[in-house]
């Protein structure tokens, strides 16, 4: 341990991916429990990586140990194969996860950067880690999936004034009146956001939200539904981008038109006049819609695209046939 604690100053970053990992939870803790983030003053930023594949559980590392003042970027990738059955062991990685989110505000009060990817096995993670975002105010990046975010974390996001990075997961219970007064534009939201990433269930949330965000440096802009879109439904959120403050800016879009494909459905083709408000987005260089909804395009449509787009280095979008499930 004297060993150990002579070189933990000197150490700004840690990446920890378990599967890889010589040392067995047992160890982790044993040597945890004798260091804490006085033994890291320098320490800036924590990345650990841990997957479940099929039966087999790999052991969250208890890196809370490691969290503290100095701390900038925090990223945690929890995730599980979708043929994996929950376990007994379930339970103890749940609660290494929600100690290392709670109180995170208060032990990491200057983080710029949180990332966070779990599965739907950790909704109990919910509370603590959304209480923790609220109380971080110096965030530059926020990724959170697996986990849906509240109108008050919105709202809070939304304050934040040097926020450039934003990917998000809600459910529509949350918001089932829209976005009502969760945003104000008098507050001017998301001041500063550059890149956004919406994993809503339904597009006029998407469309509200876009309208909302009052930042003029928007350039990347990655929307996926659960839902299949209608047409109206992908004119408005394409007018809401025509009109927005970083029309001259957005670059890169992608849009996944729903995720739900009911064989028994039937979905009529998007028309031309559903893609039309895109070809007026001049300065995009890729634009990708796909998904469960499909296009019915004609020429005229696509030489409008063609002619708005002078930069476009690629383009797809959904098949002008119906989707073989």
């Amino acid at each position: 341990l004297a060993r150990l604690r002579h070189y933990t100053p000197l150490v700004r970053g840690v990446d920890i991916e378990p599967r890889s990992s010589t040392i067995q939870l047992d160890g982790w803790s044993k040597l945890l429990a004798h260091i804490g983030p006085r033994d890291f003053p320098n320490l800036a930023s924590v990345h650990m990586y841990q997957e479940t594949l099929l039966t087999v559980l790999f052991h969250t590392t208890p890196i809370h140990r490691l969290i503290g003042g100095s701390l900038r970027s925090l990223h945690v990738e929890s995730t599980r194969d979708p043929w994996y059955t929950q376990g007994p062991d379930d339970r103890d990685r749940l609660e290494h996860l929600i100690v290392i989110y709670s109180h995170l505000d208060i032990r990491s009060p200057h983080l710029e950067s949180l990332c966070v990817t779990v599965d739907k096995f950790h909704d109990d993670l919910a509370g603590p880690l959304m209480e923790a975002v609220c109380g971080l105010h110096n965030l530059l990046h926020c990724k959170l999936e697996g986990v849906y975010v509240t109108p008050r974390v919105l709202t809070h996001l939304a304050s934040l004034p040097s926020l450039r990075t934003l990917a998000i997961e809600t459910c529509d219970d949350d918001f089932a009146d829209g976005l009502g007064d969760t945003l104000s534009a008098e507050d001017l939201p998301f001041p500063e956001l550059q890149r956004l990433s919406l994993f809503f269930e339904c597009m006029p949330l998407c469309t509200d939200l876009m309208r909302a965000i009052r930042s003029s440096k928007l350039n990347r802009v990655f929307v996926r539904t659960v839902e299949p879109v209608s047409e109206d439904e992908l004119i408005a959120f394409g007018s809401a981008l025509v009109d927005h403050p970083s029309a001259g800016t957005f670059s890169f879009l992608t849009v996944l038109l729903g995720l739900i494909f009911d064989n028994d459905a039937v979905i009529d083709p998007l028309p031309p006049s559903a893609f039309l408000p895109f070809a007026s987005l001049h300065r995009l260089k890729m634009f990708i819609a796909d998904g469960t909804s499909f296009a019915g395009l004609d020429d005229a449509t696509l030489e409008a695209m063609a002619r708005g787009w002078p930069r476009i280095e690629k383009a797809w979008m959904v098949p002008i046939c119906r989707p073989v499930p």
